[in-house]
């Protein structure tokens, strides 16, 4: 069986270290699962909270999508409708944006 192969590693601090974000991706064999052959998952984490306030993410069957109601509501997903990484990296980075200056 063919290994997961690292592709983008980053750990972000945002707000004085209110915020964290995580951004992982890794080109993996494709699959029902993964059938771009990227898996995916970018996440905020509120340092106060200890939680995870957004997570970006992929697999079948939602493709990549987002969790917007983190902590409250782990189930509520949007998706969205793109193929690519690093534009769902984008997307998510949109999302960030919203939520740190929302805190403010």
């Amino acid at each position: 069986m063919q290994k997961a192969k690292l592709i983008r590693n980053q750990r972000i601090t945002l707000e004085e270290v209110r915020f964290v974000i995580e951004v992982r991706a890794f080109e993996v064999p494709k699959n029902k699962k993964y059938p771009q052959g990227i898996k995916l998952k970018c996440v905020l984490i509120d340092v106060e909270l200890g939680k995870p306030r957004v997570l970006l993410d992929n697999h079948e069957p939602h493709g990549f999508h987002l969790h917007t109601r983190l902590p409250e509501d782990h189930d509520f997903r949007v998706s969205l409708n793109i193929l690519d990484y690093e534009e769902a990296i984008r997307v998510f980075f949109k999302e960030v944006r919203k939520v740190v200056s929302n805190e403010k």
